[in-house]
């Protein structure tokens, strides 16, 4: 009898673990990368599939950071009190009532560094899970070791992470595309618990905001200028761009000061040291150090 009974348990384990794991199946990995994620979730390819994206960033402080593109080349960035505009590759920092043209070495992809995925930190994640529901895909991704302080550091935390620390984002992503419906990141501390980091929500094909239809009309009512800077003059790795900008504005180059000292001419005779006309073609020169 006791025999039997054993028996009969061992049978009722077998079917208990046979039952869960019926009803609760290991879900099944499609081979999907960080990588992956990355490369779906470029600014390239959100305006290849669709006519416009907006992104809208919720840091750790609570501070909202709103970005917008089209298929145009028309955007715009808010950072706190401050708005980019950007049209056909010309960029206006719109502050305290004033535009105020900027230059950003030639490098027209600002809307693409707020808009889309890093992948230098995409890389530092792993995918854990991945589960497709009601027409979203839903992937955890997990960031241990070093790993975790680069991550810290990028949204503003100095502190050092201990060991067993660890950073989880949670993604909704469009099945197929991978394109991002919304992330959130989340810090799980050892000692000071679960602090998230960011949350991010995207809408595609979203009309075009009321605030770029107004800078439209700004930029593109009166005369305009060019202002030309040419980098690293009479040098094999020499390189120009030009920016188009309404006559009256001032421009502000965002040059690395560490790197480059801006000249009026290109032997780098003169140091720019006062501010450029504001209704003439300009041409200035960035030479290193």
């Amino acid at each position: 009898m006791k025999r039997l009974t054993s028996v009969l348990l061992l049978c009722a384990l077998v079917l208990s673990a046979f039952l869960c794991g019926c009803a609760k199946p290991e879900p099944k990995s499609t081979g999907l990368t960080s990588a992956m994620i990355a490369e779906a979730n470029t600014l390239e390819k959100y305006l290849a599939r669709y006519e416009s994206v907006f992104a809208e960033n919720t840091d750790i402080n609570g501070t909202v950071r709103a970005s917008y593109a089209d298929r145009s080349g028309s955007g715009f960035i808010e950072l706190g009190s401050e708005t980019f505009f950007v049209k056909d590759g010309s960029v206006l920092l719109y502050s305290q009532g004033e535009y105020c043209g900027v230059i950003d070495e030639g490098k027209y992809n600002v809307l693409d560094d707020y808009i889309s995925i890093a992948p230098e930190f995409t890389a530092l994640e792993t995918v854990v899970s991945e589960e497709e529901k009601d027409g979203t895909l839903f992937v955890t991704t997990v960031t241990t070791g070093d790993s975790v302080d680069t991550l810290l550091a990028d949204v503003g935390i100095t502190e050092k992470s201990e060991e067993g620390d660890k950073i989880v984002l949670n993604y909704e992503l469009e099945p197929g595309t991978l394109m991002m419906k919304s992330c959130e990141s989340k810090y799980l501390s050892v000692k000071a618990g679960e602090k998230v980091l960011y949350k991010v929500r995207v809408v595609y094909d979203r009309p075009q905001p009321v605030k770029m239809a107004e800078f439209e009309k700004t930029y593109d009512e009166g005369e305009k200028r060019t202002v030309t800077v040419i980098r690293d003059p009479g040098k094999p790795e020499e390189t120009a761009f030009t920016c188009t900008l309404p006559k009256g504005l001032q421009v502000m180059l965002a040059a690395d000061n560490d790197v480059y000292e801006i000249y009026t001419d290109p032997e780098g005779k003169e140091i720019l040291s006062a501010p450029t006309p504001r209704d003439v073609d300009v041409t200035v020169y960035l030479i290193r150090k």
